[in-house]
């Protein structure tokens, strides 16, 4: 077996999955085609015992089963690969994919694994039998689950009911992974490649984040003088207050009627918080006034592209990326919104929690974590791999105490988007 060095070579190693195929003279790459991003971080992440092992497909149809705990959570992974009779390789080889996910119980002579949806549980017992029981009914009552269950063969119509009932305790979340893989019928063996020299394997087009619209607000205190070249920016009939409108390159600045001594300015579009205080300081030498430079951040808007197209389906392959990887940060996923275009929305309320389990160990000022408490971070995810990130203050900001936009929350802000955005780029999980 001399071929199986061949496949690891990080060079030629340009799938997770490789089929020897007597037809085609010897190893190649499998084509998962639209679940290929998928295999890959199913391998990698869940099924990292597998690396460099062959498995032989003699017959018609091969079927092998295999579990690890990830992040906590045992996910058991089934394979069944099926020969098909084609004419070329393409026109064959195909994934089917199925994610499941439920909860295992134990009980005194055994356990009891359950996923949603389905109406049958399996019961393994503490003498190594296992068997499918169709489930009646889950109710959990006291910290303790009972489960009643009756055997998945029909009953005869004069026979009674046969019901049994186990009294559990829950164990934790667990997960169900099935791959149909079709390959040519004249495939004899099959051997999955990868480790972290794989990593170029995925080969990706995107674009960063960067910033297309943003609105900060500060104060300049002061009368304007009548005799200031700010007169020519004068706007007599100005909407919702603007006295005043400044346009450039960077963005637009306007500046509102005044409150006694105080007027609020409005800066649209600027990306940077240095570019925001550039502006107001030279705001208020046209102008002759004065600034404490407390400038507040209301909204910054980002956009940035994946390269590749996006499952973003309700239980679709990003919703089950986002709640393995990021549903410990408290971030909420909606499927397919139909807008403008179609999206999914993924919605982080605490945004100082991600930042800490993106970067863990990274110390914040009091003051910088105060202001992420303060911002919804969200999300949106096309299908055509387009994200689009809006940072905006929460609703009930206004009850919070005010505290100077910094460049260390704008960093913060910066560091949590660009890993995000590698994440869903590569389906790499970002920390740990």
């Amino acid at each position: 077996m001399t071929h199986l060095s061949s496949p690891g070579h990080p060079d030629k190693c340009k799938n997770m999955l490789r089929v020897f195929d007597e037809k085609f003279c010897g190893w190649h790459a499998f084509n998962a085609g639209a679940h290929t991003r998928e295999v890959q971080h199913i391998l990698k992440t869940q099924c990292p015992h597998l690396n460099a092992k062959p498995v032989p497909t003699p017959g018609p149809c091969t079927f092998m089963e295999t579990s690890y705990n990830y992040q906590g959570i045992s996910t058991t992974t089934e394979f069944t690969f099926t020969k098909t009779n084609g004419r070329s390789i393409s026109e064959v080889e195909c994934v089917d994919l199925t994610l499941k996910q439920g909860r295992s119980y134990d009980f005194l002579h055994g356990g009891i694994r359950h996923y949603d949806g389905e109406d049958v549980c399996s019961i393994t017992w503490a003498s190594g039998l296992c068997e499918k029981r169709r489930l009646l009914f889950k109710n959990e009552l006291d910290g303790e689950v009972v489960i009643h269950t009756t055997p998945t063969e029909q009953q005869h119509p004069c026979q009674a009911y046969e019901c049994t009932r186990f009294v559990c305790k829950s164990q934790g979340v667990v997960r169900l992974v099935r791959l149909h893989i079709h390959v040519m019928h004249t495939t004899t063996m099959v051997l999955f490649v990868y480790n972290e020299k794989c990593r170029s394997c995925v080969r990706i087009n995107a674009s960063p984040p960067v910033c297309v619209n943003a609105c900060y607000t500060a104060q300049i205190h002061g009368s304007i003088d009548a005799r200031a070249s700010a007169r020519a920016f004068c706007i007599e009939t100005g909407s919702c207050g603007v006295e005043f409108s400044f346009p450039s390159s960077l963005g637009k600045v306007n500046i509102y009627k005044s409150e006694g001594n105080t007027r609020k300015v409005t800066f649209k579009a600027f990306s940077l918080l240095e570019a925001v205080k550039l502006a107001l300081n030279t705001i208020c030498s046209i102008t002759g006034t004065t600034s404490t430079f407390n400038i507040k951040m209301h909204m910054l808007v980002f956009e940035c592209k994946t390269g590749v197209a996006m499952d973003i389906r309700a239980h679709g392959f990003v919703h089950d990326f986002v709640n393995q990887v990021y549903g410990s940060s408290g971030c909420t996923f909606l499927s397919e919104v139909e807008e403008v275009n179609v999206h999914a929305i993924v919605q982080w309320n605490q945004t100082v929690e991600l930042f800490r389990q993106l970067f863990p160990g990274h110390s914040l000022s009091p003051d910088t974590e105060e202001q992420l408490h303060a911002l919804v971070l969200v999300m949106s995810i096309t299908r055509l791999g387009t994200i689009i990130f809006r940072v905006s203050l929460k609703q009930d900001d206004g009850r919070r105490q005010f505290i100077p936009y910094s460049l260390e929350t704008e960093q913060a802000i910066a560091g949590i988007l660009n890993k995000l955005h590698t994440s869903f780029c590569t389906f790499e999980v970002p920390f740990g």
